[in-house]
């Protein structure tokens, strides 16, 4: 995933990092909480939480019943250093499975329109045709045709930058 794809701008970024998401819930990734025990102590934190408030008991008592689960120490000295700003963060919702379609649906439409730009790309390079040509061979309209051309224009800049 890109990092600046969880922003919404219209302007290029000056430097693009790939990020990778880790799974940070109870059960997932155990050898990186092993090494970091104020991952682990959040990770714990937010299982417990949960547990509780699956349980019953309101965002408020959950909060309370997953610091007195924690061990001492940063994680908790800040939560309870921070509570009002927890309970915020708490009280939004993260909705993992939301999230993660979202992503799919975000992945899924840049493979798309990746795809698009090659086809378009491949049929200029067979029949020796303009974009404009490829595009109308290929119906192409409107915004889709637009996002295609700049992609394409990126592209052949990319190339010729990579030859000099």
């Amino acid at each position: 995933m890109k990092l600046s794809s969880a922003f919404e701008s219209c302007a290029e970024p000056m430097i693009e990092f790939k990020v990778r998401m880790l799974n940070i819930n109870r059960g997932n990734n155990g050898e990186l909480l092993e090494k970091c025990k104020p991952l682990r102590d959040y990770s714990n934190f937010v299982y417990y939480t949960r547990r509780a408030n699956t349980e019953g008991k309101s965002i408020e008592e959950s909060v309370d019943y997953a610091l007195d689960a924690l061990d001492d120490g940063w994680v908790k000295s800040y939560i309870r250093r921070n509570r009002s700003e927890v309970m915020d963060m708490v009280l939004t919702d993260y909705d993992e499975e939301r999230t993660m379609r979202l992503l799919k649906d975000e992945y899924r439409e840049e493979g798309r329109e990746e795809e698009k730009t090659n086809m378009v790309i491949n049929i200029m390079n067979l029949h020796d045709l303009t974009f404009d040509s490829a595009a109308d061979f290929l119906g192409m309209q409107g915004s889709d045709r637009e996002k295609c051309k700049k992609a394409v224009e990126a592209r052949k800049h990319q190339n010729q930058k990579n030859k000099s």
